[in-house]
């Protein structure tokens, strides 16, 4: 069991939640630039949130200067909108969810987009594994599919 438990590990990640998590091994620049956004992170995000935060939805990105160093760039009005009208919408859902409201099915919207994400990306690492697992990874693949379009109680463990 331990075996199947490792394989299906190594098979997860190889796909999206691999890809996202653990990437390949990062070149000499990238790691380059890996630690320079970690040292801007520690120099002034870590010492102020507040500021990171207030220039986050200005608008602002990260951006590489021309001596190579790590800063704010300039502000993108609409940009700092949308990222406000995001974050809010998600606290929104999110405190919605916790009152269990669900204001014009948004809620259930949101959780199943969520549900379907986590329950793909279990049947697909069941899949690359290959084998009798991936033929256990397509009949996931389908009871999600099913009960993503399914109203009333799911099968399986979804």
């Amino acid at each position: 069991m331990l075996k199947y438990g490792q394989k299906f590990l190594k098979s997860l990640n190889k796909g999206y939640i691999g890809k996202t998590f653990n990437p390949s091994p990062l070149s000499l620049f990238q790691q380059e630039q890996k630690g320079k956004l970690a040292s801007f992170m520690a120099d002034k995000v870590a010492k102020s949130p507040s500021d990171h935060f207030k220039n986050y939805f200005a608008g602002r990105s990260l951006v590489l200067d021309s001596a190579e160093n790590v800063g704010w760039g300039a502000i993108n009005e609409g940009l700092g909108s949308a990222r406000k009208l995001g974050w809010g919408a998600a606290a929104g859902v999110a405190g919605a969810s916790m009152m269990g409201i669900d204001p014009f099915g948004i809620t259930s919207g949101a959780k199943g987009a969520a549900s379907l994400g986590i329950q793909g990306s279990i049947g697909m690492g069941l899949y690359r594994m290959g084998g009798m697992s991936k033929l256990a990874g397509i009949g996931y693949l389908g009871a999600t599919a099913i009960n993503t379009f399914r109203r009333g109680d799911n099968w399986g463990p979804m």
